[in-house]
């Protein structure tokens, strides 16, 4: 990307990159991309913009990205010390509001973006001023700030702009460095095993340490490169691992609501990373949305639902799907009634195809989500994995949301369960089944010259 800030780390371009160890691409064109009906194009183009910003809520620029997330503490969406205390984030929520007026805040856009959600900040509070961090922030700044005990915002952006820097997943090398941090601070590891290293909770200069080490894989950097799962087996502390499937997640705390958790994560058919649409939870920002109702869901999912989760996840899914093979922003799809046509007008603009219909859309995200599932059996899934997972999410002991938002935990095979039966897949195994194959189009599908089911 043109700003510099981001990797391709999860997912299949992150993976197929990486074991080809390649480090990037450049790309320089002088040309101009053919659109087949240029005035049609620019009026839905145009339409679309206007809706977006005639609501109430219109979409996030990045001060406003920030301002959402100060308001996360409220929900207990906060992860502090290894998800051990959602009970303190406040306490960095406070801080990260008293911050925010005062760090220089450039906002960042795609090429033709008006929302500019992203960020460079030039962060002038704090032990770290004169730090320069970019990119999206959120997730990367909760956990290298709060997750490890550092309760000042200042510290926590500066190190945010260190982790991407340094090409870093926030949930991975961050999670582990958490994990060791509570190891330590409750006895279980000592500075002996830590070759010296005070890991006292808030520490930043351990953190910044540890995390050149891990991305030169130098001492005790090397165990922390490897994983949350390697470095709990190395340390006789892997209960302490927040993880899915042993691999970290994204940043939040979604234990505030559940199903968040469930379906952005533990169904998601790309591994532990989001494919559900936000409108369908309680905003992260505080913002209030409205549901999806182009699949029939015109209010958000209740915190405390335990019925009827499997069909509103799968049919977000199709739909979250649909918006990400189409290449378009979340920011600007949500809770708007007709957005659905909308894209298909503006892709029937752009390419002269046909015009779909929402059922036809709708078939391309499940197209997808069904051929991901292909993939996952191909590469050796079994559906006991999807119970691999920290048993610290399961529950909710203190913060904001205790007392409001279910526990996963007793629901979560009952969810899947439902899941499974709303995508068509056999309850037991979680195979697609012939009939599902064939509606979809992929019947016949061969992987690695095997046919699958």
């Amino acid at each position: 990307r043109a700003d510099g800030v981001y990797t391709c780390a999860m997912g299949d371009a992150g993976m197929a990159w990486g074991s080809k160890k390649l480090k990037a691409i450049a790309v320089r064109g002088m040309g101009r991309v053919p659109v087949a009906k240029m005035a049609a194009f620019m009026d839905v183009c145009t339409e679309w913009r206007d809706t977006l910003y005639a609501q109430p809520e219109p979409p996030p620029s990045s001060q406003a990205r920030f301002k959402g997330i100060a308001e996360w503490g409220k929900f207990g969406g906060i992860p502090v010390k290894n998800f051990t205390e959602p009970e303190s984030a406040g306490a960095w929520c406070d801080s990260l509001k008293q911050d925010l007026a005062k760090w220089k805040i450039r906002p960042v856009g795609s090429w033709q973006c008006d929302m500019a959600c992203h960020h460079e900040t030039v962060v002038t509070t704090g032990p770290l001023a004169g730090s320069t961090a970019a990119g999206f922030g959120a997730e990367v700044f909760e956990e290298v700030g709060p997750n490890v005990g550092i309760m000042d915002a200042g510290t926590s952006m500066a190190i945010a702009g260190l982790v991407d820097g340094l090409g870093i997943h926030s949930g991975e090398v961050p999670r582990a460095i958490a994990m060791l941090m509570e190891g330590f601070n409750t006895g279980r590891v000592t500075l002996e095993d830590t070759e010296g290293i005070d890991l006292t909770w808030g520490n930043y200069e351990a953190v910044i340490d540890l995390l050149h080490k891990a991305a030169h894989r130098e001492g005790i950097g090397a165990i922390l490169a490897d994983g949350m799962r390697e470095t709990g087996r190395r340390f006789g502390i892997e209960d302490l691992a927040v993880h899915m499937r042993g691999v970290g997640f994204q940043g939040h705390d979604f234990r505030h609501h559940p199903v968040a958790l469930f379906s952005k994560h533990i169904v998601s058919q790309a591994g532990s990373a989001p494919q559900f649409p936000s409108g369908l939870y309680r905003s992260s920002a505080g913002r209030a949305n409205d549901g999806e109702p182009d699949i029939g869901y015109t209010e958000t999912l209740p915190v405390d639902i335990v019925e009827g989760v499997g069909e509103p996840t799968f049919k977000g899914q199709c739909l979250k799907l649909w918006r990400d093979c189409i290449g378009v922003c979340e920011f600007a799809m949500g809770t708007l009634e007709g957005n659905l046509d909308r894209n298909m007008a503006a892709i029937d603009a752009a390419v002269g195809w046909d015009p779909l219909d929402r059922a036809e859309a709708l078939l391309v995200g499940e197209r997808i989500v069904n051929i991901q599932r292909l993939i996952s059996f191909y590469r050796g899934y079994q559906p006991e994995s999807d119970f691999d997972i920290s048993e610290r999410l399961l529950t909710l002991p203190s913060g904001p949301a205790s007392g409001q938002a279910s526990n996963l935990g007793p629901y979560l095979e009952k969810w899947r369960g439902e899941y499974y039966q709303a995508a068509g897949w056999n309850t037991e195994t979680g195979q697609p089944s012939p009939a599902t194959l064939q509606r979809v189009g992929l019947a016949g599908l061969r992987l690695g010259g095997q046919q699958l089911f």
